[in-house]
């Protein structure tokens, strides 16, 4: 296994697995100079169903940035879509299928650090390469300040739940997107 760490104030770090003798730094792979913004969180996973890794930065103050695997270590920059030009104030990211139809899934989650305004954002895989905006009702139009996400499968039925903090409450949705908990 490879280590990627993003870094706020530059180029984010790659770092190729030797196995036993350690980690050699990468220095010649898109994901690590994302100049277009203050790369703030990386989500790792396979969109496109092609057996090769891909990764989501989320940005603040700039544009979020998809990258496809393409094999041996490189990543072609996706460009197009509403997940790389909606323009948001992200501050992490999460992938799963929480539809149950074998493609992957993104909620991003934005911080109100940058002074956005903006509320988190939800994208559902077509399937075939091309993300569509899912507008989640249940969270109102309300800024977030959220920092974290997490997905995880809390049912035997192998459906996603995803937590996330809003502000000072963590609220929790179960897989056909309704809320579940949410405590004060």
């Amino acid at each position: 296994m490879d280590l990627f760490a993003v870094n706020p104030s530059g180029s984010n770090y790659l770092y190729k697995n030797l196995g036993e003798t350690g980690f050699e730094k990468v220095t010649n792979c898109p994901i690590i100079h994302n100049s277009s913004s203050f790369t703030s969180g990386s989500t790792w996973g396979d969109y496109d169903n092609d057996g090769i890794i891909d990764v989501f930065l989320a940005a603040q103050g700039g544009t979020d940035v998809l990258f496809r695997g393409t094999g041996n270590g490189n990543f072609q920059k996706i460009t197009e879509g509403p997940l790389v030009i909606d323009g948001y104030n992200a501050y992490n990211a999460a992938w799963a299928d929480y539809d149950n139809d074998s493609y992957l899934d993104l909620y991003v989650v934005t911080n109100t650090f940058m002074g956005s305004g903006q509320v988190d954002f939800f994208y559902h895989n077509n399937g075939d390469g091309t993300f569509s905006s899912i507008k989640l009702d249940m969270l109102g139009n309300e800024a977030s300040d959220n920092t974290a996400i997490g997905w995880c499968d809390l049912t035997t039925i192998a459906t996603s739940t995803f937590w996330f903090r809003h502000g000072i409450r963590t609220i929790c949705f179960t897989g056909t997107m309704e809320m579940a908990h949410s405590p004060e």
